[in-house]
């Protein structure tokens, strides 16, 4: 009895540690490769806290983040702008963990990719020839790396996109992986 309740203890304080607490390197520890991009570029609001030290993830420096995961490029790259990247940890979640919730949502990985799957794009609005634009029910990013106008999705308001800001949706479309369609 008092080995289930010790257990049981146990885990509820692990829940309760802090984001990277339980790597020993502190509630908000940023490996030296990614430290400097992750404090110059507002890291905590558009990757969270951390939740790994460095580690190697498909034989690249990493770390993962509570919304993502950085990855060291410089060891096969030349171009500075492509030595940071972000890992796409939503494709990983999809293939890896389909049963897994969306942030906290009701809807799982594996719905989120059906929802994005091609034949759930719609056409942009009227007049739009490029960017994004706010529309009834979040903002809409057409499927475009350049975002031209082409068929796209509505991403929901609760993420928080600001359309008078287009290089923050771009780079918040990119992080995205898979941009979610409509839910309207």
């Amino acid at each position: 009895m008092k080995r289930s309740l010790l257990g049981g203890w146990l885990a509820i304080l692990l829940a309760l540690w802090p984001a990277g607490a339980a790597h020993g390197l502190g509630a908000n520890y940023v490996a030296p490769p990614f430290r400097q991009y992750y404090r110059q570029h507002d890291g905590l609001r558009v990757l969270g806290p951390s939740l790994s030290g460095l580690r190697s993830v498909n034989g690249l420096p990493a770390q993962y983040f509570e919304k993502g995961r950085f990855e060291d490029h410089r060891g096969e790259v030349a171009d500075p702008a492509w030595w940071l990247m972000y890992g796409r940890l939503t494709a990983e979640l999809i293939e890896q963990a389909p049963a897994y919730p969306v942030n906290g949502t009701a809807m799982t990985y594996a719905e989120l990719a059906e929802q994005a799957s091609p034949e759930h794009r719609i056409p942009p609005p009227a007049g739009f020839t490029s960017g994004t634009s706010a529309v009834v029910g979040g903002v809409f990013i057409p499927f475009d790396a350049h975002l031209s106008a082409a068929p796209g999705y509505v991403v929901p308001a609760m993420f928080g996109l600001n359309t008078a800001r287009p290089d923050r949706v771009l780079r918040t479309s990119v992080r995205l992986n898979l941009v979610l369609p409509s839910l309207v």
